[in-house]
Parts: C-alpha cells; sequence; structure tokens
C-alpha cells in the first residue's frame, strides 16, 4: 500500500514537471527574472548580492509581485 502511494505521488510530480504549462511558465520566469539570476551567480558577496537584490532589483514587494508572478502569467497564458 505505501509503495502504490509513492508510485501515484511519483507519477503526479512527473505529469506536473513534464507539462507544457509549467515549462512555458519556467522559461518566462527565467527570461523577466534575468537579472535576479545573474545576480546569484555572480562573484558578489552573499550580503552584497541580497543588498543589490532588495534595493535595486526588487525595490517593493510589488515589483516582486510584477515580476515574479504576473508577467511570467501573463507571458504564459498568451503562449
Amino acid at each position: 500500500m505505501f509503495e502504490d502511494l509513492i508510485k501515484t505521488v511519483k507519477a503526479q510530480l512527473y505529469d506536473r514537471v513534464t507539462s507544457p504549462l509549467l515549462g512555458c511558465f519556467l522559461m518566462s520566469w527565467v527570461i523577466w527574472n534575468y537579472k535576479f539570476i545573474f545576480t546569484l551567480l555572480s562573484s558578489m558577496k552573499i550580503e552584497d548580492k541580497f543588498k543589490y537584490i532588495d534595493n535595486v532589483i526588487y525595490k517593493g514587494i510589488g515589483d516582486y509581485l510584477i515580476e515574479c508572478l504576473a508577467l511570467p502569467l501573463i507571458t504564459t497564458a498568451f503562449f
């Protein structure tokens, strides 16, 4: 019974990960948030990365919601 539950959960997760909708959303998110990704991969100190992200990339909760959620969702829906 426990093995069947694990198989079912794995199958559901696989279906969600391979979904074209999720793939489109992830690609859209990466495109809209390229500055965030470049900042994470940069050689800056961790403290400086957090300050840069908070003060330059996402200045407030509105910027965060728009760039991390709304714009990728709109792009995904359009596609």
